[in-house]
């Protein structure tokens, strides 16, 4: 008989979630891996929201979080960028075996319906590299780099050249989203939805003369 009080604290749950709740999952996870490591990893709370906006996950099957005592530890996302392109990503806890299991599970058949399937491994991850190779990927050149800087490192913000101005979704609503024409009719509904979306740090420089937008950045 084993009486310790915290004899089952790692034991995890598995929940296979979808939408909605997928998304509030996935960002409780990230937020808390950022405090605990702050710069570790490779994907931020916000991607996977900005992700949620070209994938929101309605279908089970696609995103598996298990959780110990204290909520989401690591999970396995499967997002569909189009009907020949997706990626699986593992967040969180990478020393747990739970999310290796599925991937061996799900990835054969997702690469088979994709057409092939992507992730993104840390620099220096060599036990995550190992799996995946053991699991039939292979590297290839594409790399993706992640950056810091502090507050004081950010300038004031820049003054638009004569003939354009700087707006935000704030003070300007009307009209069809800037991102439409890449991410689709939906985004800013799918937007308005993400618990990090500020209307403020959602912005386009619009050319005077013909009122077009010339360039975005959603922050």
């Amino acid at each position: 008989m084993n009486d310790r009080p915290d004899s089952g604290r790692d034991i995890l749950t598995a929940q296979d979630l979808a939408g909605t709740e997928y998304l509030t999952a996935v960002t409780s996870l990230l937020q808390a891996y950022r405090l605990a490591h702050p710069s570790g990893g490779i994907w931020e709370a916000a991607d996977l929201q900005w992700w949620w906006t070209r994938d929101p996950h309605d279908d089970s099957g696609r995103a598996m979080i298990w959780y110990d005592r204290s909520g989401p530890r690591v999970a396995v996302t499967l997002t569909v960028w189009s009907k020949t392109l997706a990626s699986v990503d593992v967040l969180g806890d990478l020393t747990r075996p739970e999310p290796w299991q599925w991937v061996a599970t799900a990835a054969p058949s997702a690469a088979k319906t994709y057409g092939g399937l992507g992730t993104a491994v840390p620099d220096g991850e060599q036990a995550w590299q190992t799996s995946l190779t053991a699991l039939g990927f292979s590297p290839t050149d594409e790399t993706y780099l992640s950056m810091w800087r502090t507050a004081g490192d950010v300038a004031a913000p820049p003054d638009a050249p004569a003939g354009y101005r700087i707006v935000n979704r704030l003070n300007q609503p009307e009209g069809t989203h800037w991102l439409a024409a890449r991410n689709g009719d939906q985004v800013e509904n799918r937007l308005r939805k993400c618990s990090l979306y500020d209307p403020r740090c959602d912005i386009a420089v619009i050319h005077e003369a013909s009122n077009q937008v010339a360039a975005y950045s959603l922050y």
